[in-house]
């Protein structure tokens, strides 16, 4: 999952989603860089690019499934997208 790559593909900045957002830049990329971000952050990322969760979340290298990072205990999620 690269949401930064993906925010470029769709046209934007990472400045402008951070504004969309109703965040600062800097704290959208430290989010970006460390995982930290909520589970429903990508999701309105998603919105604002125009693309599903999923499509912002696929690995080009593997679209079986896809891993986050809990926020809470730090233990990778897995998600499985049926087509």
């Amino acid at each position: 999952m690269d949401i930064k790559k993906a925010i470029k593909k769709s046209g934007f900045t990472i400045s402008k989603v951070a504004e969309k957002l109703g965040i600062a830049q800097p704290s959208l990329t430290a989010q970006l860089i460390n995982g930290t971000m909520s589970l429903t952050r990508p999701k309105e990322i998603a919105d604002i690019l125009g693309v599903s969760l999923s499509e912002l979340l696929a690995d080009e290298n593997d679209q079986q499934g896809i891993s986050v990072v809990c926020p809470h205990c730090g233990k990778p999620i897995t998600l499985h997208i049926d087509k």
